[in-house]
């Protein structure tokens, strides 16, 4: 394949693209905070550098922030003012190995932390992983994000319109990261008969550098590539410049980004638990708020946000410790189900909300992620060919049935109630469904 263009531009991304971990050893947290001093003392005062991506999620500047609790109006104002960008997801996951309630709950808690410190960019970056899920595109859609960034895998267009299992589509770029820029040549060959925009976005990892060393490199940069635009730049910039939603090519389902065989038992445990905390704990806790049983505290929203942040950043966890945790998880259910009078054996979630449709299978029976919401969350899926009518019938009569997006948001429309108090509707095949029911 020929070059596109005899100019390209080059769209470098400074990341910080260290994964969060519960238990970071010291030498990590040094890490961390020369990173991210030597990046709010370069944005503050250094021209050319004006953007700083935080690909590994808003855990990372919690991480931070523990250990400079003093800077957090500093970064609160690099947010605000468009220098430091935000992936959305809480901690960066491999999506390969959670289940879509897990990436939901990821996403959930990100973009709620993202907010305080003026809000996550519109943009999924997935740097490092192995596979992205058939599913994925509907649940990033559902957050209103309008673009995927990936790793390249060899002869692939970069730009791309991905179509989810259930039909949804969202633009995907595949990224060349950037670890010898001695290689940039070789890359620019590699990349521009692949390249329909004209733009390459090259993620950089970040490692302290003073004002004149960051200079420098830039500088050597754009020399090595005369006849190009260099840009310091950020992921929305880079997906508005390259237009990717008037991609030409279309592709469809799972896409696999690396040769490695997948890590079925990893993924095994960490799904077992994610159903068993969705489909069997949480309802618990559902139960227990609509009974208004003493043991559990108003607002139990944050008790149910620790029973899943272990989750958000066990990739790198044995499996002996995942398992530990998942028993442990098992106890404190049991003993829940034991202090509000239930038999965790034979409870599950249609205690508190069913479906007349088995192939509609109902992944999640919640409260509201904003505390001060009242009612349920409800979600589940059609995992069918064909569409299909059914009804859902909450535990008690509830006066509205809301749809809402899977962040929550209200999307305008509403389902009315039967005088048995369920709700009928019409569910397509492979398609996320959420409902709010409140008084």
């Amino acid at each position: 394949m020929r070059k596109r263009y005899a100019s390209y531009h080059w769209h470098i991304l400074s990341t910080l693209a260290q994964r969060h971990c519960a238990a970071p050893t010291f030498q990590a947290q040094c890490a961390l905070v020369q990173a991210f001093d030597s990046a709010l003392d370069l944005l503050e005062s250094e021209p050319s550098f004006q953007q700083l991506t935080v690909a590994g999620g808003c855990a990372l500047l919690e991480d931070y922030l523990r250990l400079r609790p003093e800077h957090f109006e500093r970064l609160e104002a690099a947010v605000r003012r468009g220098a430091l960008h935000i992936n959305p997801f809480y901690a960066l996951p491999e999506p390969s190995l959670h289940t879509p309630e897990g990436l939901v709950r990821n996403l959930l808690r990100g973009t709620a932390c993202a907010d305080v410190f003026g809000g996550a960019m519109p943009v999924a970056l997935f740097l490092e992983a192995e596979m992205l899920p058939a599913w994925l595109p509907q649940v990033l859609r559902g957050f209103n994000l309008s673009a995927v960034l990936a790793p390249a895998p060899f002869a692939q267009p970069l730009e791309q319109l991905w179509q989810g299992d259930d039909g949804t589509r969202v633009p995907l770029a595949y990224v060349h990261a950037l670890r010898d820029s001695d290689a940039l040549d070789a890359a620019r060959d590699a990349l521009a008969p692949r390249c329909q925009s004209g733009h390459f976005l090259v993620p950089c990892r970040w490692s302290p550098l003073s004002a004149e060393a960051w200079r420098a490199w830039l500088t050597d940069f754009a020399r090595r590539h005369k006849m190009d635009i260099v840009l310091h730049s950020a992921p929305e910039a880079y997906v508005r410049a390259a237009q990717l939603s008037n991609a030409s090519e279309i592709t469809h389902g799972a896409l696999a980004l690396s040769e490695r065989q997948p890590r079925r038992e990893l993924a095994e445990i960490i799904a077992q638990l994610e159903q068993f905390l969705a489909t069997a704990f949480e309802p618990l806790i559902v139960l227990a708020a609509l009974r208004d049983q003493p043991v559990l505290p108003r607002q139990p929203q944050r008790l149910i946000e620790q029973l899943w942040q272990p989750l958000f950043a066990c990739e790198s966890a044995a499996h002996e410790d995942l398992q530990r945790h998942a028993r442990a998880v098992q106890r404190q259910a049991a003993q829940f189900a034991q202090d509000i009078g239930v038999c965790l054996e034979t409870f599950s979630i249609d205690c508190v909300v069913r479906t007349d449709c088995a192939p509609f299978t109902l992944s999640a029976c919640k409260l509201p992620a904003d505390p001060t919401r009242s009612g349920i969350i409800v979600r589940g899926r059609l995992n069918a060919s064909q569409s299909a009518w059914l009804t859902l019938q909450p535990m008690q009569p509830f006066a509205c049935c809301e749809v809402v997006s899977l962040a929550e948001v209200p999307s305008g429309g509403s389902l009315a109630a039967e005088p048995d108090g369920a709700f009928r509707f019409r569910a397509e095949p492979q398609h996320f469904y959420t409902f709010w029911l409140h008084n």
